[in-house]
């Protein structure tokens, strides 16, 4: 055991290897030349080892027993270190079993929520649908010149609309008209929005949304639409508020879908497309043009499913009656243009209605820009008109 115990200290302070050659020469000497026992205790109660003798100064014996010591102050450390990184190894053992327990459950409620939530989705468009994927509003223009007739006789909460020609007999001169709703003169643009804003967030469930604003020159579409000009926030139409409610959603659904939302901007004039937000600001504006806000939705889960869905917000160009309003020369051409595609849209509009197995949409540029959303492949489309 000392032997061990030898090459364990010499391993450890290879200085110390000539002492215990020294001592074990001399050990091997006395041994062989069998020296009276008084020298041998003289020697053996020496503090000095026999190499030093002579010298009379020798600190090696000392300074091996201090170096046994520290061995074995080491040897305690080491034992008491083991014991507690065996706890410490115990415990975190206990903690990562714990956070796994704690992972799962939570793994567990999202898998639930996203559930859910996803349930509430397809409720909520399922009482779109029951609805209708088309309608259509209408929204009166108040009165502003003074002495006009109101030819407004009755606003139903049905969506019926009783109009009176004062030129006419009573009987002939009442005109009776169905819509899905029908804003007064007095209803305000949330109104009209508020309406129109469950169709509006189905966009970021997938389902593909036309808004169109129709009407004759000077009714209101723009406003509609647009609001009030020189950026009030005040009256913002329904352009302005439909992009502040996706952001919205989009923030509140943050966690479970991650949205990129994206703005696109066209002008129609006469069957000519331009790209407002692509082209150079100085391109020309042509007061009877039509112009298209498309906002391009893309989506995806923690489940990796993605989404892509656009609404469009379109500014249809006020329909004129040629034969009576006798315009000339481009304003002519501009009319023509614009009745045509009024017209084509109609066509698709019917068509889809009627669920006809050739849709018109290639007959103007709008029905074609609008197609993936008026129908085409996609059967998530829905659609408002607002005359």
């Amino acid at each position: 055991m000392m032997g061990s115990l030898k090459e364990q200290v010499v391993n450890k302070f290879p200085e110390l290897k000539p002492i215990f050659k020294d001592l074990r020469q001399e050990e091997i000497s006395s041994n062989a030349k069998s020296k009276p026992l008084e020298h041998s205790s003289k020697v053996g109660n020496s503090k000095h080892c026999r190499s030093c003798l002579k010298k009379n100064n020798c600190n090696h014996l000392v300074l091996f027993q201090m170096q046994e010591k520290e061995l074995s102050d080491l040897k305690d450390l080491l034992s008491r270190t083991k014991c507690e990184f065996k706890g410490l190894e115990s415990q975190l053992h206990n903690d990562l079993k714990q956070l796994g327990n704690i992972v799962q459950e939570m793994s567990a409620a999202v898998v639930g929520y996203q559930t859910v939530v996803k349930e509430n989705r397809n409720l909520y468009n399922m009482v779109q649908d029951l609805k209708g994927t088309i309608r259509v509003y209408c929204r009166i223009r108040p009165v502003f010149s003074v002495g006009t007739n109101n030819t407004i006789d009755f606003i139903g909460e049905d969506g019926s609309l009783v109009i009176v020609d004062p030129l006419k007999h009573q009987k002939d001169g009442r005109k009776v008209f169905q819509f899905d709703r029908v804003f007064g003169p007095t209803a305000t643009q949330d109104d009209v929005f508020t309406d129109t804003q469950p169709l509006i967030r189905s966009v970021m469930d997938g389902y593909n949304v036309c808004i169109f604003a129709y009407g004759q020159t000077g009714s209101g579409k723009t406003y509609t639409m647009c609001g009030l000009s020189g950026g009030s926030t005040k009256g913002m139409g329904i352009n302005y508020l439909a992009l502040n409610d996706l952001f919205q959603m989009s923030n509140k659904r943050k966690g479970i879908i991650t949205y990129d939302i994206y703005a696109q901007m066209v002008e129609i004039y006469n069957e000519q497309v331009h790209d407002l937000l692509a082209e150079d600001s100085s391109t020309t504006k042509y007061p009877f043009s039509m112009y298209v806000l498309t906002i391009h939705v893309h989506g995806k889960d923690s489940s990796g499913s993605i989404l892509r869905s656009r609404l469009h917000l379109v500014d249809l160009a006020g329909s004129e009656r040629v034969d009576t309003s006798e315009v000339t020369g481009d304003r002519l051409k501009e009319a023509q243009y614009i009745n045509k595609s009024l017209s084509c849209l109609g066509d698709v509009i019917t068509a889809l209605a009627q669920k006809n197995s050739h849709i018109p949409y290639r007959n103007s540029k709008l029905t074609l820009l609008l197609q993936d959303s008026l129908g085409g492949s996609c059967t998530l489309a829905k659609h408002t008109l607002l005359v």
